[in-house]
């Protein structure tokens, strides 16, 4: 196969002035030859396992491109309409597939795109959120919830609290509280008092972290007395009392 070589600016204009007058001079016949070649081409990328890499476009053909566009649209707006939203459909599942297999290779660059995101439109994006939900009617299902599952919604509560203190790790889920009550058969761990709170053996106030070797069930009296003290604090204060 010869060896191609990129063309110079003015090659490609004499190409692409070629081309207008053979288009000119007989229109079908250009693009019954324009499509024959596509297709021979692309059978020979098939056959080779070669995927071309598409030529960067300069900004005078981007401008082009969306003139002729522009054109089209005005000409039949509704015809532009439903072509676009057949192709957006028809290519819908090969999309999705792409960017679920980028997201699973680039899992935490993904993830902290996303973080990025939400920080700086947290406005927007709660603004958005009100005017689809029925502020009276979430109000009354987040308390319904929140009757039903009283343990869940204090685990998540402090999971928030622990992210706003930025604390080192926070994998503390509603499952492990679970399990932890029912190690400490629902008691208190400094009194036998039953416990109705998580209490942080190292506060998150301090650099504690919001994960399931750091937290005990505690009574509300002794984890506010506790405070922002450490376990071995609030012990040694207990007996020094």
């Amino acid at each position: 196969m010869a060896r191609r070589y990129p063309k110079t600016e003015a090659q490609k204009a004499q190409a692409r002035e070629y081309a207008k007058r053979k288009y000119w001079e007989d229109p079908e016949r250009f693009r019954a030859e324009s499509s024959e070649y596509g297709k021979r081409k692309r059978a020979e990328n098939r056959a080779s396992g070669v995927k071309p890499k598409p030529r960067a476009r300069t900004e005078t053909e981007k401008a082009a491109q969306a003139e002729r566009m522009r054109r089209y649209y005005l000409e039949d707006p509704e015809k532009y309409r439903t072509r676009a939203s057949e192709n957006a459909k028809r290519r819908r599942p090969a999309i999705n597939a792409a960017k679920r297999a980028s997201y699973a290779q680039n899992l935490e660059e993904a993830r902290e795109q996303q973080r990025t995101y939400r920080e700086g439109r947290r406005e927007q994006i709660r603004a958005a959120a009100r005017n689809r939900i029925d502020p009276v009617e979430n109000r009354a299902r987040v308390k319904a919830w929140r009757r039903a599952n009283p343990h869940k919604a204090r685990a998540l509560k402090l999971r928030r609290r622990a992210r706003e203190l930025n604390a080192p790790v926070i994998d503390f889920t509603p499952e492990q509280w679970q399990e932890l009550l029912e190690e400490f058969d629902g008691k208190c761990a400094y009194c036998p008092a039953a416990a109705t709170t998580q209490d942080h053996l190292t506060p998150l106030s301090r650099g504690g972290s919001h994960t399931a070797s750091n937290i005990v069930p505690a009574c509300k009296p002794c984890n506010s007395s506790k405070g922002t003290r450490t376990m071995l604090e609030f012990l040694a204060l207990g007996r020094a009392a």
